[in-house]
């Protein structure tokens, strides 16, 4: 069960939608049912307490845009550099990112993504 009990709901309109806002749910995961939205182009998970995206993010493979802002997130998973239809990943407000991740994500998605893609998840790179 999910902490706010309308997110079945909310994943059931997003298999219509291609959306799904999940931001302010007080969530610790992302329920295990979002990475099955293969369709879904815009998820939104900020303001939760999710502290880690697990690599099952790769199965959303129409995903334009990732909001993971206000999280407990340290770091994020190298499987989100290969994922090509990225045009927007947001993370700030977490406050245990680490601090390449940070300085990536100030300097745009586009550079994030590459960071990931070419270093992985580790503090290595420039």
């Amino acid at each position: 069960m999910y902490p706010n009990g309308n997110i079945g709901e909310m994943i059931t309109q997003a298999k219509k939608t291609g959306r799904l806002n999940l931001a302010n749910m007080e969530l610790v995961d992302i329920p295990p049912d979002v990475f099955t939205l293969t369709n879904l182009v815009e998820l939104n998970l900020s303001d939760n307490g999710i502290k880690v995206v697990p690599s099952d993010i790769k199965n959303l493979t129409s995903l334009e845009s990732l909001k993971l802002d206000s999280n407990k997130l340290s770091d994020l998973p190298t499987e989100l550099g290969y994922m090509t239809h990225i045009k927007e990943l947001t993370v700030t407000l977490n406050t245990a990112m680490s601090p390449i991740i940070k300085r990536k994500s100030r300097d745009g998605t586009p550079a994030l993504l590459n960071h990931l893609k070419q270093y992985g998840t580790g503090a290595v790179g420039k």
